[in-house]
């Protein structure tokens, strides 16, 4: 019983975790909205096929994104979240310390 108590617990974090996840797409996808830039199109893109859970992708938009305006740290944050769904987490922390450094 204490296994089954166990193995529900879990689930239930990790239904919390992905809806967690779901909502930082979403804050990201309404901090696109704002403003124009280069890479902003390809931004949204990216987060549409992330809310979607196509995270392969959402990280080719992502790339295009930071191709197109390097210093654009909305792209690399999101960028490392798509990772981190992924379960690649270096990748995922590489790009959020990017985003920091970038001033997000």
């Amino acid at each position: 019983m204490a296994s089954a108590d166990a193995f529900q617990k879990g689930v239930k974090g990790m239904a919390a975790g992905l809806k967690l996840a779901a909502n930082l797409f979403v804050a990201l996808s309404l901090l696109a909205l704002a403003g124009c830039s280069p890479g902003q199109p390809y931004l949204r893109s990216g987060l549409l096929h992330a809310r979607g859970g196509e995270y392969d992708r959402a990280i080719q938009h992502f790339d295009q994104a930071i191709v197109s305006q390097p210093d654009y740290a909305l792209a690399f944050a999101a960028r490392g979240l798509a990772h981190v769904e992924k379960g690649e987490y270096d990748r995922g922390i590489q790009d959020f310390d990017q985003a920091i450094r970038l001033d997000l």
